[in-house]
């Protein structure tokens, strides 16, 4: 089977590209050039990179006393709770002003102001899990001594 070079940089089989593209092509174009959302590289670099991270962490603090992140902990806990809360709020309100249901029904693609706030509201919640993994980087900096 040959291999094809599609870029300088990476070889991809015939057909993979394909693959790639039909992803990225199958999204939704209101939100394509959002932060984080037209291809998933960006999502498979941050989980390979905080994969090394919890990985070579605590081999780097092993001998380190840990770091004091009290008052860091206190306001990244106030950040989420906001976060969560405002989420919920948008996540409601356009639910309810839209007269979403509980029932299954298809997904509002069009540019309305309502559907765009529950897109935002959706693409936050989204990015707010990038953020919940720096709750593994406090904890590897402060607690890592007590595990190993």
């Amino acid at each position: 089977e040959e291999i094809h070079t599609t870029t300088r940089i990476f070889k991809f089989r015939p057909g993979s590209m394909d693959f790639l593209n039909n992803i990225i092509e199958s999204g939704d174009s209101r939100v394509a050039e959002w932060f984080l959302v037209k291809s998933p590289i960006p999502v498979i670099c941050v989980m390979i990179l905080y994969i090394i991270f919890v990985i070579v962490a605590p081999r780097v603090m092993e001998n380190r006393k840990p770091f004091d992140l009290k008052f860091v902990l206190m306001v990244y806990n106030a950040f989420q709770i906001y976060l969560s809360a405002w989420m919920a709020y948008e996540t409601f309100m356009s639910a309810w002003l839209s007269n979403y249901d509980l029932r299954c029904q298809p997904v509002d693609t069009s540019t309305s102001p309502l559907a765009m706030r529950m897109a935002r509201a959706c693409w936050w919640f989204y990015f707010s899990k990038y953020i919940d993994l720096l709750d593994t980087v406090c904890v590897l900096f402060i607690l890592v001594y007590i595990i190993f």
